[in-house]
């Protein structure tokens, strides 16, 4: 049900919040994603803090939060839609989650509310929209949709795995930052008539604030870590003994400015437990600071504390726009050489935003290893720069017991000198499997197997996910012929979407999407005066016990 109307929020909070991190992702290789209430860009930094080019986003609105998925697809929840973008910042999908609109204005403010997590098979949405949890496939289609306890709206929202001792299911944990409390719910059974199968009052510091529980991180070893942006402080909890509180970390109830300490904290992310040097680590939106942090989770070690701001990235599709930064159109633009206000401007030696600076905003400073004309952009494969993947690796070979599978590398920018290997069992490492080869084995019968590639050359790594395979006797559809989308394409006309020809015997389910945006799931589908002008296609989800496959049509246009 909606909660309760929420307070606007007071203009300086707003523009403080517009400037600041609020939301905070990291992949498997420790890179970092911060976004912002400007929305536009995500800023990156690498595992060792350096600032990296940003990664230009496909929609304007606000960021809320931030999840990199086990593939190391980035997911950015808007407030009412999100979207996925490969590593290398391709844009992978995007679909809706609310109504348009519903989220207009900071009415929800977006460093307090709403919060994202995905794991290998589910996009979870705290929404800051209404007062719900909401659990969707990757293709958009929503599986679940909760109403969550009165008294305001949800922030952070994690996932843990099931655990063995005490034998635990799967869970989710959902921070209520004006309640004061996190809920906890069972991942494995989440339906609309679900209800908080825990409830926990985060604690109260002495001489502190009403707990203000804000980021949510949980892992396989059943920890999970809160940050309370009200105390600036990150609470560490053992869920699998009562939710008992062991650590604290972030010297709560002032705020403070040197590394290791915080200032409103609103978001966190975890880099996975893996064994490895950034195996646990927290990487924490510091928003009353402008910076992000990563922290060791034990808290005797801050790697990194890096001052950020909201990307400018420049509208290169509309250059006469007399909003576009850097526009030599627009004389009155701030990015234009010239202009007394202009913080790039090469006449202004002492500008800490002058060519060359790190923190400038321009997109074309040649000096500038964040801009996508400068030296270290992935997107420019003419200047030095750390391997972009543009072709996903893959598991070749058959995915049975005692057979041998092998890790394709992909095709990479970048000239790597070298590919390091990991595989991964339903989006986990194994330990020790760092060979482009790997046998299947006995435990690996009913799970999917993928392997990561890390290339890297003088200037840095990166890593990409294949998609994973499944491991059984039964052999997954394959696609033969594509879908057809049939029928007279005006408005108003019904359109049918046939299942194309796949090997086996799978059931299917359909998807039809408008713009990448799903409209419906059935065979069929009735258009609408929206699809007027527009491309239809039809996905369609072949599935048995060894896994699901997709195909999608070729695009139709209605009239």
């Amino acid at each position: 049900m909606p909660g309760p109307a929420e307070p606007a929020v007071a203009a300086s909070v707003q523009r403080t919040a517009a400037t600041q991190p609020i939301a905070i992702g990291v992949n498997s290789y420790g890179m970092s994603y911060v976004g912002f209430a400007t929305g536009g860009a995500l800023a990156r930094f690498n595992a060792e803090g350096k600032k990296l080019s940003p990664l230009v986003l496909d929609q304007q609105g606000p960021v809320t939060a931030i999840s990199v998925a086990p593939d190391d697809r980035v997911w950015v929840y808007y407030g009412t839609s999100v979207s996925a973008f490969e590593p290398g910042g391709r844009l992978h999908r995007h679909f809706d989650v609310a109504e348009p609109g519903s989220c207009a204005g900071n009415a929800h403010d977006p460093s307090r509310y709403g919060g994202l997590v995905v794991t290998a098979t589910t996009v979870y949405v705290a929404s800051r929209c209404d007062n719900t949890l909401e659990a969707y496939s990757k293709f958009g289609l929503r599986r679940a949709r909760v109403a969550l306890p009165s008294g305001g709206y949800p922030r952070g929202v994690a996932w843990m795995p099931p655990q063995g001792n005490p034998k635990l299911p799967a869970r989710l944990f959902v921070a209520m930052p004006k309640r004061g409390e996190l809920l906890t719910y069972n991942a494995e059974t989440l339906r609309a008539a679900s209800r908080p199968s825990a409830r926990h009052q985060v604690e109260r510091p002495d001489r502190g604030s009403k707990p203000e529980p804000s980021g949510v991180t949980a892992d396989r070893y059943g920890i999970v870590a809160i940050t309370d942006a009200a105390n600036h402080a990150v609470n560490i909890y053992n869920a699998n003994s009562g939710m008992s509180r062991f650590r604290v970390l972030g010297h709560p109830p002032r705020a403070g400015k040197f590394a290791g300490a915080l200032d409103r904290a609103t978001a966190m992310a975890q880099h996975e437990q893996d064994g490895g040097g950034l195996s646990g680590n927290l990487f924490i939106a510091d928003t009353g600071n402008g910076r992000a942090q990563r922290w060791d989770i034990g808290g005797g070690y801050t790697y990194w504390a890096e001052s950020v701001s909201a990307p400018r990235p420049r509208d290169s599709d509309n250059p006469g726009d007399p909003g576009d930064p850097g526009d030599p159109g627009d004389p009155g633009d701030p990015g234009d050489p010239g202009d007394p206000g202009d913080p790039d401007d090469p006449g202004d030696p002492g500008d800490p935003g002058g060519p060359g600076s790190p923190w400038d905003p321009d997109p074309d400073d040649p000096g500038d290893p964040g801009g996508p004309g400068g030296p270290g952009d992935p997107g420019d494969p003419d200047e030095d720069a750390a391997p972009v993947n543009t072709t996903r690796p893959t598991v070749d070979g058959v995915a049975a017991s005692g057979r041998t599978v092998s890790c394709a590398t992909g095709t990479w920018q970048g000239e790597p000198s070298g590919y390091a290997f990991r595989w991964l069992r339903d989006g986990v490492p194994i330990p020790g499997t760092t060979a482009s080869t790997y046998v299947v084995t006995a435990a690996d019968l009913g799970t999917e197997l993928s392997c990561r590639v890390t290339a890297s050359n003088a200037i840095g790594a990166t890593a990409a996910t294949s998609d994973p395979v499944f491991v059984g006797d039964p052999v997954a559809p394959v696609n033969v012929t594509p879908p057809v989308i049939s029928g007279v394409l005006q408005v108003g006309r019904t359109l049918t979407c046939s299942s194309g020809t796949w090997s086996g015997a799978p059931t299917y389910s359909y998807l039809w999407l408008r713009g990448g945006v799903v409209v419906g799931s059935s065979p069929t589908y009735a258009t609408v005066s929206g699809d007027s002008g527009r491309t239809l296609t039809c996905t369609v989800i072949a599935s048995t016990a060894a896994g699901s496959q997709f195909a999608t049509s070729a695009p139709v246009r209605i009239a």
